[in-house]
């Protein structure tokens, strides 16, 4: 990584998040280096884990892939829209499998 880059990344994560670099690697070392969510690693090797925070009061909750972090954000980082969502795809999956089961 040049150094712009990890100048850059030192600055967001301090400006945005007050966190150190160490703080990340710690938090990234924690999680095995893959998302808190999906447990899985970053999709792109050069792309790294998004800092997931709460917008409302900036605490850092934990570390997420692209795809977590934009799907909890796209539903607003509330947690009964996250669990409306999961018995929504929940209730259609076992509708899909009883048909299947005919």
């Amino acid at each position: 990584m040049s150094k712009r880059k990890r100048d850059y990344h030192k600055n967001n994560l301090r400006d945005r998040y007050n966190i150190t670099p160490e703080d990340y690697e710690n938090m990234a070392f924690d999680q095995d280096y893959k998302c808190a969510i999906c447990n899985e690693p970053p999709a792109n090797t050069e792309r790294r884990l998004a800092v997931d925070h709460c917008h409302d009061t900036g605490h850092v909750r934990g570390l997420l892939c692209l795809t977590c972090n934009s799907g909890i954000g796209k539903l607003n980082d509330d947690p009964e829209l996250v669990l409306a969502a999961y018995n929504y795809l929940i209730k259609h999956k076992a509708i899909q499998q009883h048909k299947e089961n005919e």
